[in-house]
């Protein structure tokens, strides 16, 4: 199965997006808290553009989520997704007609039955076998965030792996399925010591859920991205502004710590206040893919840029250009959000916007490596903010 994944965040009033690009007719679905529309595309031609087809066909969907839909996970044979967010349910689909499978319930809050938009499910993965669930969000009372291990299909604990003060901002399994990471944070722009000691990067493995095998909370901001390769490796993004590297040989010593290095453009007239958010991996290991947003500066523009996997080297910025914002006039791209390559491994896909949060101004583009400095877009028409973006 082949097609794109789209998870948006809104700015406000809670609506939330998940969009996919998926199956042989390519189809867009558009999750909202009214439910989901399907919107069919003709399919795809042989250079995998994707073309709107003569009639849309609408769908509402009464199995949608309550609230905001932050984060979901596909399976490796992209038979089912997971969604998760502020109504604290996971919902599993099964992708080739979105149709609700399974619907899990976690406990809530105080704080997230009083205010959905507050607390909730933020980080959610599925197995590559589709066994097995990671979610993560403010589940107690008492302010801290939990991470759990759930059987998928009977929605059962199988491990209450973590509970900590800080946010558990993305889960990833590995692709053999035997390692899961989480990545915390709690010292974002504090000096010194960071407010609590499970911040950073935690690994698990299945044959031992009860006790993290690998920890690094030598971190100095949030956790963006988490990502590994094939072989396991695993690489991170953070907002202190590097770009970490794990080799999975080395996840298995306890005191192993990476080198981390500068998360730059190769070009020097980005901002120096720019920061890497969301990566991904190409599908031979070999290029690691980060998208940059700069927040300090709403005129400075955003990059796209690929590493070399290996010794995590800058090898070429892509393209980024102007977006058209509500008004016609263009404005300067400032934020790229999710990031994602193709299967082939020959296209790459980022969620491209303004600070602004107008409707006219978020994309999905996509770039073909052979050609960097040349995309094409795919109009969203929505005032959201694109957080997550995987093709499968």
């Amino acid at each position: 199965m082949h097609g794109l994944r789209v998870s948006t965040l809104g700015m406000a009033m809670n609506s939330r997006f998940a969009l996919i690009f998926g199956g042989l007719a390519a189809v867009v679905i558009v999750g909202v808290v009214a439910g989901f529309a399907w919107l069919h595309f003709h399919k795809a031609p042989a250079d995998g553009d994707l073309v709107y087809g003569d009639a849309p066909i609408l769908r509402l969907n009464p199995d949608q989520h309550g609230g905001t839909i932050f984060r979901a996970g596909i399976t490796a044979d992209g038979s089912l997704m997971v969604t998760a967010g502020s109504d604290d349910v996971i919902k599993i689909w099964r992708v080739r007609d979105m149709e609700v499978v399974n619907t899990l319930r976690v406990p809530i809050s105080n704080d997230a039955a009083e205010d959905p938009a507050a607390a909730g499910l933020r980080a959610v993965d599925i197995s590559p076998d589709g066994r097995f669930i990671a979610a993560a969000g403010q589940a107690r009372s008492d302010d801290t965030y939990r991470l759990l291990l759930l059987d998928a299909a009977t929605g059962e604990i199988v491990q209450d792996l973590l509970n900590a003060k800080g946010i558990i901002t993305d889960v990833a399994f590995s692709p053999d399925g035997q390692s899961l990471a989480a990545g915390l944070y709690a010292c974002d722009g504090q000096e010194g010591e960071c407010a609590d000691e499970s911040n950073g990067l935690w690994i698990w493995r299945s044959d031992n859920w009860r006790q993290p095998s690998y920890r690094d909370t030598n971190y100095g901001g949030r956790i963006n991205g988490i990502a590994f390769n094939g072989a396991g490796d695993l690489f991170t993004t953070s907002y202190d502004g590097q770009l970490r590297r794990y080799g999975a040989d080395q996840l298995t010593l306890q005191d192993f710590l990476p080198s981390p290095v500068p998360a730059r453009p190769v070009a020097e007239q980005y901002d120096p206040d720019i920061l890497p958010y969301d990566l991904d991996v190409s599908p031979d290991g070999a290029q690691v893919l980060v998208g940059f947003v700069n927040d300090q500066d709403q005129d400075a523009p955003a990059a796209l840029t690929l590493y070399r996997a290996s010794d995590l080297a800058p090898i070429q910025d892509l393209y980024i250009g102007d977006l058209v914002g509500d008004d016609g006039d263009r404005v300067t791209a400032t934020v790229v959000n999710g990031v994602g390559f193709s299967n082939s491994g020959a296209y790459v896909y980022a969620s491209i916007a303004q600070h602004q949060s107008g409707v006219s101004d978020k994309k999905i583009r996509r770039w073909a490596l052979a050609e960097p400095r040349s995309h094409i877009d795919y109009d969203i028409c929505t005032s959201q903010t694109i957080i997550q973006v995987l093709p499968y």
